[in-house]
């Protein structure tokens, strides 16, 4: 079920769902760096 999800999502190779996990990990990265700054900033 989940490749069939992936490849209609156009994940249809390796390097393209490495590069989406890649993306992801980038993005929560950065949500948890604002959050710091928030919380440090008050």
């Amino acid at each position: 079920m989940s490749q069939q999800l992936f490849t209609s999502a156009d994940y249809d190779s390796p390097d393209k769902t490495i590069q989406m996990l890649h993306e992801v990990k980038q993005e929560i990265a950065t949500e948890r760096e604002q959050q710091l700054k928030k919380s440090v900033n008050g």
